[in-house]
């Protein structure tokens, strides 16, 4: 089945991630050290920690799910992604905080 969906994954690290295809292939690329990925690069440099992996959304339409990450990443501040954000969030620059 072809998943479209946003995920983060810790091990005292995290990150957010968005992709239209099969969650299941896309983590077992994460997983493998060979790939170029963020979590692949962090699995490689500390063969010890292990990811814990959770679904945070399905999001079908590529903007609705772009603006999704950019809103996770800004809540969650994960330290594995590059990007800060990866949709610009004009209504919220300097990210969400909930009280």
């Amino acid at each position: 089945m072809r998943s479209v969906c946003i995920y983060i994954c810790n091990c005292g690290k995290s990150y957010i991630g968005e992709k239209a295809r099969n969650f299941e292939v896309r983590r077992s690329e994460h997983l493998n050290i060979s790939k170029q990925s963020e979590p692949a690069r962090h699995l490689k440099e500390n063969p010890t920690h292990n990811f814990e992996w959770e679904l945070l959304t399905i999001v079908q339409h590529w903007l609705r799910r772009r603006v999704s990450e950019a809103l996770y990443i800004a809540y969650h501040k994960p330290n594995l992604n590059k990007q800060v954000q990866s949709f610009e969030l004009a209504l919220f620059p300097k990210g969400i905080e909930i009280t």
